[in-house]
């Protein structure tokens, strides 16, 4: 599981607010709260650090999924037999081109 979701839970937990985190019903209040406590527990700046690494971690997979759905698109038009698996490998990937 990613750092970030990992200690965030274990954050939220610790404050006796994971069901909240879960159901997306923090208060103003306690989202700073874990902040705060996220600080004190992983070092002054790490809810920043550790959340723009999970976001950029999550683009690069949003971007690879939309290259991969374009693969298979382009293979479907030229009649190349790839399966979507075969589509997610550069193996695929060049038999498409190619």
């Amino acid at each position: 599981m990613k750092k970030f979701v990992t200690r965030l839970k274990a954050v939220a937990e610790k404050l006796g607010l994971q069901a909240k985190l879960a159901d997306k019903s923090l208060s103003s209040e306690e989202q700073k709260q874990i902040v705060a406590e996220y600080h004190k527990l992983h070092g002054e700046g790490s809810f920043e650090a550790d959340k723009a690494e999970f976001d950029a971690e999550q683009k690069t997979a949003q971007e690879n999924a939309a290259l991969q759905a374009t693969f298979a698109s382009v293979a479907q038009e030229l009649g190349v037999e790839v399966s979507a698996e075969q589509a997610k490998t550069p193996e695929g990937q060049a038999k498409i081109l190619g």
